[in-house]
């Protein structure tokens, strides 16, 4: 998998820059649900794990928590830092977060996991970080039965793309879009299953 790992630090820090314009419209719409699922208010503290230029930690900010930013690519660091000053946001891995046991009342992370080489490395990390009794929430992309979004990208994929390409092997593009899958993931991360939703 560090073929597919390079391959996304790569183009994150390729196309930081444009991820505003191009993505976020799509990303920002889920950060509200994400913070109410993972029930974010107070004085909690919060990891945005995956955080790119920074959208999830200002608007947990906003419900008084502190929030810190962890994103690999420098680029995107950058972006974050000069956007929201007010908010801490540092280079550093998923997979291996440079913050002791039991740091976080929340971790969070939108549409972060499957940009890296072992999300369930990354799933077992959030468990590590957290306080006991905090709450771990990620988004996912929904397959394209469940999702009009990504039937569209696929279809354009399908009728325009050189699918000849040379890319690297990563997770599954769909891993953790089914309820069970994702509660076993996190059984295995060392989460209570049951409580998963």
């Amino acid at each position: 998998m560090e073929s597919f790992a390079k391959f996304e630090h790569e183009g994150c820090q390729r196309v930081a820059g444009k991820y505003d314009s191009v993505w976020a419209i799509s990303t920002r719409q889920f950060i509200l649900p994400l913070i109410d699922s993972a029930d974010v208010s107070g004085e909690m503290s919060l990891l945005d794990v995956g955080c790119g230029p920074g959208y999830v930690a200002p608007a947990a900010a906003e419900r008084g928590v502190r929030p810190s930013g962890l994103d690999f690519s420098e680029e995107m660091v950058a972006i974050a830092q000069k956007m929201f000053p007010h908010i801490e946001f540092r280079e550093g891995d998923a997979q291996n977060p440079p913050f002791p046991d039991a740091t976080f009342d929340r971790v969070l992370a939108n549409f972060a996991l499957l940009h890296l080489s072992d999300p369930e490395q990354a799933c077992a990390e959030a468990f590590r970080v957290l306080k006991r009794g905090g709450k771990f929430g990620f988004t996912v992309w929904a397959p394209p039965a469940d999702n009009p979004y990504a039937k569209i990208i696929d279809q354009a994929i399908q009728a325009h793309a050189d699918l000849e390409v040379d890319l690297p092997t990563g997770p599954p593009h769909y891993l953790f879009s089914g309820r069970e899958e994702f509660r076993r993931a996190l059984e295995r991360a060392g989460f209570d299953g049951e409580s998963s939703c």
